[in-house]
This record gives structure tokens, C-alpha cells and sequence, in this order.
């Protein structure tokens, strides 16, 4: 239970990064600004646009580990096991 709830504040502070990163980047890359409402609007949209995506094909599974050693029933597929997806990082 605890690595779920840490997974889901770690995405939270992703998303909320990615749509300040996004409104700080229409803020201040265009000449012509655009006022706050459509700025709050595009960053909004742009985080739950990644959330879903993140949703869809997230960047870190969880999967249960088979433990062969101890075949009691309570122990069975109980750990659960954080899997990069990364190809490019080494493990």
C-alpha cells in the first residue's frame, strides 16, 4: 500500500511540474502575450493530457513477485516489484 500511495503523490507533483512548466513556457516564449485565464487553460490541459497518457502507458509497473521458495498461500505473489520500462537506462 505504501509504494502506491508514494507512486501517486510522485505523478502528482509530475503533472503539476508539467503544467507549470507549460504555463511559464506560453508565459514568456511568445511575443504576444496571452492573458492568465488561457494561459491556466492551456496548462491545465496540457497536465491532463499527460495524465491520461501516464495512465495509458505509464513509465514504472507494478507487477507481483513470484516467490518460489515459500509456496505458503499468504506469501504467494505478495511483493510488489518496480519495473523500469526504460530501455536506454542500464540495469
Amino acid at each position: 500500500m505504501a509504494v502506491i500511495t508514494v507512486l501517486r503523490v510522485e505523478r502528482m507533483i509530475k503533472y503539476v511540474l508539467l503544467g507549470l512548466i507549460v504555463v511559464l513556457a506560453t508565459r514568456y516564449i511568445p511575443e504576444n502575450k496571452l492573458p492568465m485565464k488561457e494561459l491556466l487553460m492551456i496548462g491545465a490541459t496540457s497536465t491532463i493530457a499527460f495524465a491520461i497518457l501516464d495512465l495509458v502507458s505509464p513509465a514504472v509497473r507494478l507487477q507481483k513477485k513470484n516467490v518460489e521458495s515459500n509456496l505458503s498461500p499468504t506469501n504467494i505473489n505478495s511483493a510488489p516489484v518496480m519495473d523500469n520500462l526504460n530501455p536506454f537506462m542500464d540495469t
